[in-house]
């Protein structure tokens, strides 16, 4: 089941809308999870189904699933250790590395799911 995540950061208000995961249809091929792009310096998504990974928005290489950019700590002082890493969708209570203000306040909320 796939998803529509909206990016938000909570310092500069930076929000972006991303995809994440297939429908029932194409989740085999196509298989979108959120990004950082350098390129765009943006919250962006790319097909995690295909490789090399490239930016869905401007078709760039230079991208890195935003699960490498997460706070040390959660917000309720989880470590990283005690998150589970198999999960690639963010979950809204995790913090995130914004891409326009380098701070660790960017969360996940999802806006709607499909098939």
């Amino acid at each position: 089941m796939g998803m529509t995540l909206k990016a938000h950061c909570s310092v500069c208000g930076y929000e972006a809308r991303v995809s994440s995961g297939g429908g029932m249809e194409d989740f085999l091929y196509n298989n979108p999870q959120p990004v950082l792009c350098r390129k765009c310096v943006a919250v962006t998504d790319a097909n995690f189904a295909k490789e090399p990974l490239v930016c869905n928005c401007c078709g760039s290489e230079d991208v890195s699933s935003v699960e490498e950019f997460h706070a040390p700590r959660a917000v309720d002082g989880t470590s990283v250790e005690d998150i589970d890493h198999r999960r690639r969708s963010p979950d809204a209570d995790r913090r995130f590395l914004c891409p326009k203000c380098s701070k660790f306040e960017l969360r996940f909320d999802r806006v709607r799911s499909y098939d």
